[in-house]
């Protein structure tokens, strides 16, 4: 069996690496006899770590007694090579416990414990797990954490790495959990449950992390998946600690791995476009992993994520659009669809479960559905890629917003059966799912909630025990955590940025929480207490909504008087001020050089630091709400209210010092050595040693130090007595710099530079204070009493550092806590009376540590001191919250309300103007009236009505202007349509010779059309000329030569041009009638391709010609053949006679000649005299083209001659109705005949006047064409 095999082949193994070892080996085991088990297998692997049973009591392991038979591969032990079964690790010693440095100002080890979490990494894989009927696992950062689902109480387990978790398993027995650890060749841990006691350690499995970790159906193996960049499959022996098996699992991201439940030794990976199905498959070497890519053939290539083993080997997956795809080996068989002309769920098929003989699936969209197990497995389908389509047995939708990335089923104590599931939802949650199929099943109970997503800020409770947090998924929730316990979570749209929670300068009461969000809206809101039987004990109510940026909200600061709030944008590089006093009344906004990246409080009265992203650091001067004028807009102009300190990298300057000192010290030590050789062997011994040494030295590549090209942007300010701390990214991570506005070398000279050492210029950082790491600093922060700096760091740790007396910013050594997993540390605060500490990181994990000062514990204050300050209902009127994307910021709607304001009031002088002008007409028509009534010599005349002559002259070049003025705006638009319309015209109307023309009988059905010809392409014709033109170069030529096919081309010519037909001649039409036959045959085709009459009488002469001269020739031929038969009879030798010549000549032709063969034959081959090019057939080919074209014109031609004729009909007829007209209204009514009717011309017989056009039939094209415009809206 594949078990017998893999023992055998980790006997062999062990043999190998026994006989390599020697003697060592042997000592070792002989030590391991000696020791006692425990100890023995604590050593982890290796000889001694195999002598472990041994030293235990030296009984055979359980797979000795399964497998006596292969005990010959191991003659010199005969115990199990693996650890005790009864060891355990000692997990007290070996987990990832906080770093501290002894010396003056150390902080002790035991200074902060970790109280509570409120984290849980949703958006990870297969990171929800059951252990029992009452207790589920899953791991938050560093941590693996165990839920107990009756009392909501946690269990903390801490990893031995220390730099966070990539995956869990459970064993199928639930008696073992394995976690696979993050980080530089990190371990997998197995531990025993419920003891929690660390069992094994598997080593060396990856380089960085483990994405996934699977146990076999028997539990006797585990599978684990490495992150990248190896990506590396292996199977271990995992009570043995051994690999059993690797490979490399792809080239790109490996989502999961899981053995088959059916068929022993299979697995089945899946992943980012690509599946692939595994065989521990034994080869003459020993047991190898083979692995076989899935083909998705004509379907479209899709990232697996749920997959599942069916009984006879296929596999049923999921795929990104939603359906699921049936594969049989390595190919698709079918894709299985809904029958609703949709697909099974809309996105990703996170999970499929074959359970109890029924398909379960859960998607991204929140829902879980059941399928049939018969139906799926029976599937096929006729065409390659068609659908197989189906509907669901059951159908559950979790709820809005879910998101479902894993489930797993409950247990029951009796192992009865139960539809009981849990699941894990991306949007942050723990859902009990029941998924029976019965009407008395339970909805989905939503368990625990957490931020889905990084955690982009905390604000703790300036009064009381709790906190608030603001997660990128836009939730703002509040814990108390004194109690455990999650208060309040409201959800907005938008994802958030930064919180705030003022004290009692803002709000006697401190209820008030002030949230920025990515949309650029700062939402102010009020805590009260919630409604009863609501789902949390608080509910947070909208104060304000405003929206002062046009993109995130990167910072939000308040004065320590709780006057005026500062926010910040990274995306429209502003900084906006509100006056909280007057009810956070906009003060106004500056504009700065770059975005912001972080703020903080100056130490000057009423001045904001600002750290942007080119490395550059304003302090921003305040301003008071009554000295700003916002009438027209809220900008303010900066002036004097700037400083400005862009900062200098020095840490090229430190390295190269560095460099400079090490490169100093070995030069004096080869020094050294120079002269000790000089001084023992002599002149030539110290020149070629000097030699080797400068050529060794110029060998070396010389390191290149020098600023970053482009600038570093500022992470965080730490303001700190008169001077201020930055902490950047890129190649200044990992140190504080100290820096000043106020630089003491400003007015001195510059110091020269010194070797080895590296010298402080006028701008660059007073002072350096390195932490040891290249990791950035993304948080720095006092203490609440001032007794220690906190420091968050990109890598996920936590450090404290005390705070020492001295001038500027002095720490003692480090207190390195490992916290979050691999993330950044966004946010790091100390509780308002320094028992807690509370961290925020990028993985969504908040943990509050409780602090043990000067390594004493304190007692922990009672959570009845935990008391809100809201003691009656909230009197708030509701709030318009900003819910559009798109919403204008504030200065946005004040240029917007101005714009309209402005137009309002040039509209109202218009209508005004309008009154008065109306007022004024109607005064003057008055006069005019009056005046007409006055006698002739007092009246006025027209002219002296005008009371300035240039008036007029004066208007009529104004709308002269106007109009070239909208000429010259319409000039382009006119051009482009003009070039439109010229283009329409080459491309359908220019290429057409003839449309098509209907002519119909005047007295009965009868019509008759032309033939719509195109025109012949210049491609056409210039072949043809070009045949043309190589006839005349070279009109003869030999068998099967270009000449040959010019003899035939010309021949064909002749033929056509003989019998080509005759244009006929046609009157000139009439203006609007003839527009087809614009271009003559002469036009088309030149004066060589119309052949009349008398070129054709010519032609017959000149072969009449030729056949008398060719007659006369032929007998002079023949009577000098006469003479020569005479004279060669003459010479004619005796029958015996055989020339030699001859002879020769029959005898090479027999050996070289060869034999001609038929035209029937199979070999035979056409001479190439008698062969026909394709030159000579595309001549020909297009000769015949340009005849059926020319034939469909004469057509044409005849039938608009007779279209002609039928007009000139039309209107001799309309002339002898009008006479008629004329002669009938003389003759009295009763002798009046009816007149017969006129015949007309019909649209289709005159199809041109579609190209005709009137300014009526234009502004009745417009109307229409706007009303499609409105009903396509």
């Amino acid at each position: 069996t594949i078990n017998d095999l893999i023992v055998k082949q980790w006997y062999q193994r062990r043999v190998r690496e026994k006989k390599k070892a020697g003697a060592d080996g042997e000592d070792a085991d002989k030590a391991g006899e000696g020791a006692e088990g425990e100890g023995a297998a604590g050593d982890g692997d290796g000889a001694g770590a195999g002598a472990a049973g041994a030293g235990a009591g030296g009984k055979k392991s359980a797979m000795d007694e399964k497998y006596p038979e292969i005990l010959d591969y191991n003659p010199d032990d005969d115990t199990d090579p693996g650890p005790d079964p009864n060891f355990f690790y000692d997990l007290e010693k070996m987990y990832a416990r906080a770093k501290t440095t002894s010396g003056e100002g150390s902080t002790p080890s035991n200074f902060l414990t970790l109280f509570h979490s409120f984290g849980y990494e949703c958006l990870k894989r297969a990171n929800l797990h059951v252990l029992d009927e009452t207790h589920v696992l899953f791991s938050a950062g560093n941590y693996i954490q165990i839920l107990n689902l009756e009392t909501k109480a946690l269990t903390y387990l801490p990893t031995v790495g220390g730099r966070g978790i990539g995956s869990i398993a459970v064993h199928p027995s639930r008696k073992f959990f394995a976690v696979g650890e993050q980080g530089f060749e990190p371990h997998i841990l197995i531990f025993e449950y419920p003891s929690l006691r660390l069992y094994r350690i598997c080593r060396k499995g990856t380089e960085t992390a483990f994405a996934f970790l699977s146990f076999s159906p028997d539990g006797e193996k585990l599978a684990s998946l490495g992150s990248t960049p190896d990506y590396m499959l292996t199977i271990w022996d995992w009570r043995r600690e051994k690999i059993i098996l690797r490979s490399k699992a792809h080239g790109q991201d490996v989502f999961r791995v899981t053995f088959s439940t059916e068929i022993e030794g299979q697995l089945t990976t899946g992943g980012l476009g690509h599946i692939k199905f595994w065989k521990m498959a034994a080869t003459f070497t020993g047991l190898k992993l083979q692995g076989e890519l899935g083909k998705f053939g004509r379907t479209a290539i899709s990232d697996i994520e749920g997959y599942v083993e069916l009984p006879d080997g296929k596999v049923l997956s999921g795929s990104e659009w939603g359906n699921m795809l049936l594969w049989d080996g390595d190919l698709i068989k079918c894709e299985l669809t809904s029958t609703e002309n949709s697909n099974c769920h809309k996105g990703q098929v996170q999970e499929i479960f074959l359970d109890e003989g029924e398909l379960i699936t859960a998607g991204s969209d929140g829902s879980v559905k059941i399928w049939d197990f018969e139906t799926i497995d029976g599937a096929d389908v006729l065409e390659e890629d068609a659908m197989f389509p189906m509907e669901p047995m059951s159908e559950m939708h979790v709820g809005e917003g879910v998101s479902i990335v894993s489930m797993c089923k409950t247990v029951t104590e009796n192992n009865d059966t139960n539809s009981m599931w849990f699941a894990q939802d991306a949007a942050g949650g723990i859902w009990r799912l029941d998924i029976s199929v019965s009407l008395t099943k339970k909805a989905p109970e939503l368990i625990q909630s957490y931020h889905a997503g990084p955690i982009r800020g905390i604000a703790p409770c300036p009064y009381t025990h709790m906190s608030a947090s603001m997660g990128a998924d836009g939730a703002v929730r509040v814990v108390d955590y004194l109690r455990k316990h999650t208060l309040v979570c409201k959800k907005y749209k938008s994802g958030g940025s930064c919180i705030l929670w003022p004290g009692r300068q803002v709000d006697s009461k401190m209820v008030t929480l002030i949230g920025g969000f990515t949309d650029g809206v700062i939402r102010v809101m009020t805590l009260g207490y919630a409604e009863q039987e609501a789902e949390f004990d608080l509910k947070i109510v909208l104060q304000h909504a405003l929206k002062p940026h046009k993109g995130e909200v990167t910072a939000m600061i308040i004065d320590d008087e709780g006057k005026t709030l500062v926010t910040g944008s990274a995306d429209d590089c502003t900084l906006f001020f509100f006056d909280i006093t007057s009810n956070y009344l906009p003060i106004g906004f500056m504009k700065l050089e770059a975005p912001v990246k972080t703020m903080s409080w100056s130490n000057s009265a009423k001045r904001v630091l600002v750290g942007l992203s080119t490395g550059v650091v304003l302090e921003v001067e305040c301003p008071d709400s009554g000295e700003v004028d916002s009438s027209v807009t809220y900008e303010i102009q900066p002036g004097s209210r700037i400083n400005r300190y862009e900062f200098k990298s020095i840490n090229y300057k430190i390295r190269k010092a560095a460099y400079e000192t090490v490169k100093m010290k070995k030069e004096e030590e080869q020094q050294k050595k120079l002269d000790k050789i000089k001084e023992d062997e002599g002149e030539e011994a110290y020149l070629e040693e000097k030699k080797a040494i400068e050529e060794a030295n110029a060998a070396e590549e010389e390191p290149v130090f020098e600023p970053p090209a482009v600038p570093n942007q500022i992470l965080k300010i730490f303001p700190h007595e008169d001077k201020f701390y930055l902490s950047l990214d890129g190649s200044d991570a990992g140190a504080l710099y100290e820096c000043t506005f106020n630089d003491p070398l400003a007015d001195m000279p510059t110091p020269g530079a010194i070797r080895g050492k590296w010298v402080r210029l006028c701008g660059e950082p007073l002072r350096v204070i390195d932490m040891d790491t290249d990791t950035t600093i993304h948080e720095i922060n006092l203490m609440q009493d001032g007794s220690n700096v906190m420091v968050g760091m990109g890598d996920g740790t936590v450090r404290i550092h005390k705070k020492l007396e001295g001038n500027g910013l002095l720490m003692g050594p480090p207190y390195t806590l490992p916290s979050h997993s691999c993330s950044s540390v966004n946010g790091i605060m100390t509780s308002f009376d320094t028992r807690f500490l509370i961290s925020g990181g990028n993985d969504g994990n908040l943990f509050v540590y409780k602090v043990n000062h000067a390594g004493v514990e304190l007692s922990l204050p009672s959570p009845s001191e935990n008391l809100l300050k809201v003691t009656e209902e909230l009197t708030i009127p509701p709030v318009d919250d900003i819910d559009d994307l798109k919403a204008y910021s504030i200065e946005e709607a004040k240029q917007k309300r101005e714009h309209e304001k402005m137009l309002k009031t040039a509209e109202d002088k218009k209508i005004k103007v309008r009154k008065t002008i109306a007022t004024l007409r109607s005064k003057f028509k008055k006069l005019k009236v009056v005046n007409k009534d006055l006698p002739r010599h007092l009246a006025l005349i027209a002219h002296d009505f005008e009371m300035d002559p240039q008036m007029g002259a004066i208007i009529a070049q104004e709308v002269s202007d106007s109009k070239d003025l909208i000429r010259k705006q319409l000039a382009w638009n006119s051009e482009k349509h003009r070039l439109q319309l010229m283009k329409l015209r080459k491309r359908f109307k220019d290429v057409v010779a003839t449309d098509r023309i209907v002519l119909h009988a005047v007295e009965s059905d009868h019509l008759v059309s032309t033939f719509r010809c195109a025109k012949p392409s210049e491609a056409m014709q210039q072949a043809l000329d070009d045949f043309k033109k190589k006839l005349a170069d070279d009109p003869n030529g030999a068998p099967g030569s270009r000449g040959s096919d010019a003899r035939r081309i010309s021949t064909v010519i002749r033929q056509i041009e003989v019998n080509e037909p005759k244009p006929i001649e046609v009157s000139e039409p009439k203006p609007g009638l003839g527009f087809m036959r614009k271009q003559t045959d002469l036009e088309l085709h030149g004066p060589a391709a119309v052949v009349g009459s008398k070129g054709g009488k010519k032609l017959k002469d000149a072969k009449a010609n030729k056949s008398l001269a060719k007659a006369e020739e032929r007998k002079s031929k023949r009577l000098q053949r006469e003479l020569g038969w005479k004279n060669l009879y003459s010479r004619k030798p005796s029958e015996n006679y055989e020339d030699p010549q001859m002879l020769a000549a029959i005898e090479d032709a027999k050996n070289n000649m060869g034999d001609f063969n038929l035209k029937t034959a199979k070999n035979y081959k056409v001479p190439e005299s008698q062969r026909q090019g394709g030159t000579y057939k595309r001549a020909q080919l297009l000769e015949l083209r340009r005849m059926i074209y020319m034939t469909k014109m004469n057509f044409n031609e005849r039938l608009l001659a007779l279209r002609d004729r039928k007009q000139k009909m039309i209107t001799e007829a309309e002339d002898w109705s009008a006479r008629l007209d004329a002669i009938q209204a003389k003759l009295p009514a009763g002798s009046i005949m009816d007149k017969p009717k006129v015949p007309v011309l019909l649209d289709d017989e005159i199809p041109e006047r579609a190209m005709e056009y009137t300014p009526e039939s234009l502004r009745e094209f417009k109307i229409k064409y706007d009303e499609e415009k409105k009903r396509e809206r």
